[in-house]
């Protein structure tokens, strides 16, 4: 991972967010990879195609536009259709027990992103991961298999905390002080980093999880894996 944001090099970055299925198609072979009746580019609650192809073949009109930095959408493998939408922004991530590290099929292969990354690097521009932690897409096969790692929605409100212990949008809410459901979020995002190597990571709904989680587990976990110093 790229210098500490005290280094003020990122002060100069110049970021493009990417929401990869919306930007460009490079390989219309994968349009149909995820799940059922989550491919219409007719609807604009389903996936339309965009890939990491895509963002790689674009990048030298990125590099016009003046831009160093390309920040994606997540690029977790997302949950089934449900109430007619599905995950094409890829913040509904279908996480399991024990964590498969699947990528989105629509949006490409491992490989694609090593050769997204390369190529970025090649341009002189770096490369940001968005990640999500504190919820996980409605219907993810681990809030069957791990119920009682989730605030209870009946009772967060009166919590004396509903920011951090309500759901976003209905999202299942993952209860980060609880020491498993720490380790294992932590766990899977230094393995997306150790396997990405992104530049540096963008963390989605901050503010909605402990301060303690992201100071003691997740930031200095995501650092050690980008071979950072953790503290």
């Amino acid at each position: 991972m790229a210098p500490h944001l005290t280094d003020d090099s990122w002060l100069r970055q110049v970021l493009y967010l990417v929401v990869t299925d919306r930007f460009a198609n490079g390989d219309t072979g994968n349009d149909r990879l995820g799940k059922p009746g989550c491919f219409d580019p007719s609807s604009p609650s389903r996936f339309h195609g965009g890939d990491l192809v895509g963002i790689r073949d674009q990048i030298p009109y990125l590099v016009d536009l003046g831009m160093t930095t390309v920040w994606t959408t997540p690029l977790y493998a997302q949950v089934q259709l449900r109430d007619g939408s599905c995950g094409y922004h890829g913040y509904w991530a279908d996480f399991t027990d024990p964590d498969e590290g699947a990528l989105e099929p629509t949006i490409g292969t491992w490989d694609e992103v090593s050769s997204l990354t390369t190529a970025l690097h090649q341009a002189g521009m770096r490369f940001v991961l968005d990640m999500v932690v504190n919820h996980s897409g409605r219907g993810a096969r681990i809030v069957t298999q791990r119920p009682t790692w989730f605030h209870d929605e009946a009772a967060c409100a009166s919590s004396g905390n509903p920011i951090v212990e309500c759901s976003l949008h209905g999202l299942p809410d993952f209860a980060q002080e609880q020491p498993v459901v720490a380790d294992y979020l932590t766990g899977l995002s230094k393995r997306w980093v150790a396997r990405v190597k992104p530049d540096g990571v963008r963390l989605d709904t901050a503010k909605h999880m402990p301060p303690s989680y992201l100071s003691r587990s997740f930031v200095p976990g995501v650092r050690a894996a980008g071979g950072q110093n953790p503290s």
